[in-house]
């Protein structure tokens, strides 16, 4: 494994994002093609600790590399959760709902994160109107 890697999960481990986005922006520059050229976990890594170091806001660089895992890997859960959480804080609450959907439709059925993500697709639906309170 690369040291720039390495390096990254060690500070992740640590819960320092800023360095672990850092640390694995070096290692896709180290690549040869940015983003581009950059295999998709080592992308997911580094928006995974941007959203870690901007307090769970999906900034553009973010949002730019989770982009770049799906045009990868069109169907990669977590690329197309942080999308929609990045479409909910833009206020694209429709744009959040129908990635989450997907998730939810792609996900295994025992996946740790369908009871959060079920929640918060109720709420969002409830919010646009598209279900009825009891």
């Amino acid at each position: 494994m690369p040291a720039g890697i390495e390096l990254g999960r060690r500070w992740s481990q640590l819960g320092e994002s800023a360095k672990a986005a850092d640390a694995y922006g070096r290692a896709i520059g180290l690549s040869g093609g940015g983003l581009d050229g950059a295999d998709p976990e080592l992308i997911s890594l580094y928006g995974m600790a941007l959203v870690g170091a901007n307090g769970g806001t999906i900034t553009e660089t973010a949002r730019a590399a989770f982009q770049q895992v799906l045009s990868l890997c069109p169907n990669d859960i977590r690329a197309r959760y942080i999308l929609g959480v990045g479409n909910a804080q833009a206020g694209d609450d429709r744009a959040a709902l129908e990635l989450w959907q997907g998730v939810v439709r792609d996900s295994p059925a025992d996946a740790p994160w369908l009871p959060e993500l079920r929640q918060r697709l109720t709420d969002m639906a409830q919010r646009l109107g598209l279900t009825r309170r009891p």
